[in-house]
């Protein structure tokens, strides 16, 4: 009984992942922005955004690999993207193979409307 009682115990472990040193579950995001922001200022692993409009703006979103208050806005992490709207179509998810930020996170924002959104990364 001993035997059967540690056996499940050590099956339990292995399924919830513990002793994994990097889950590829657990994910980081940041607060909720609402205009151009430097979002992580560490290097880390870009995984998405979370972009929330008004429903009537279309929004142009740039990122680069870079800290806010750095000189170099050269590093494009990703092409422009234009993410389109509709009263019935406020919430875009953007989702990414793991992209490689050596510095950080800077995303620029064009807008004349409203817009907030989320970058979800990993270290």
């Amino acid at each position: 009984m001993k035997k059967v009682i540690l056996i499940g115990c050590v099956l339990v472990l292995i399924m919830t992942g513990v002793g994994i040193a990097k889950a590829p579950w657990f994910t980081k995001y940041t607060t909720v922005n609402t205009g151009t922001a430097s979002v992580v200022d560490k290097s880390c692993y870009l995984k998405g955004f979370l972009i929330t409009t008004d429903g009537t703006n279309a929004v142009t979103f740039d990122v680069y690999d870079y800290v806010s208050g750095t000189s170099n806005t050269t590093y494009r992490m990703l092409p422009s993207m234009t993410v389109t709207t509709s009263a019935t179509n406020r919430v875009t998810s953007i989702s990414l193979p793991w992209v490689k930020a050596a510095r950080g996170i800077f995303v620029q924002i064009t807008c004349s409307g409203t817009v907030s959104y989320q970058t979800f990364y990993d270290d």
